[in-house]
């Protein structure tokens, strides 16, 4: 009984370092060098992966666990704190492609954060690449 009321204190302590962790990092401007390589939410559960190219293009998918539920390919420009993205082939989820979203974002040091849509979330960098 005494662990559990003690992890149950301390959990809002964790919870706020991990919350920090994030807002201590300074914003960087969202441009397209910025932005350019791999970026995953994790590999445990129900994670996202995302992939920008120098080249105006890139690739999402999503998992649940090691099977993959939609996937596609796009397009995207940047203006300001917004990724616009137009869906240019589908694997799964077909009906998607001709489709624009719109990703309201954030960039802070190897976190990219989205804040709306299905793709919402903190992608952490895992691979950069350069322009060339």
């Amino acid at each position: 009984m005494k662990k559990a009321l003690f992890l149950l204190a301390i959990l809002p302590v964790f919870l706020f370092m991990a919350c920090s962790s994030i807002d201590n990092n300074p914003k960087i401007p969202i441009t397209k060098s910025s932005i350019i390589g791999k970026w995953s939410t994790g590999t445990k559960g129900i994670h996202k992966y995302l992939e920008f190219e120098s080249n105006g293009t890139g690739c999402y998918a999503s998992y649940n666990e090691d099977k993959m539920e939609q996937n596609y390919f796009f397009s995207y420009e940047i203006s300001n704190e917004i990724i616009s993205i137009t869906i240019t082939h589908a694997n799964i989820g077909k009906e998607l492609v001709g489709s624009t979203k719109l990703w309201n974002c954030t960039l802070a040091g190897y976190n990219l954060i989205i804040e709306n849509g299905t793709e919402n979330g903190v992608y952490k960098r895992i691979e950069e690449k350069t322009i060339q």
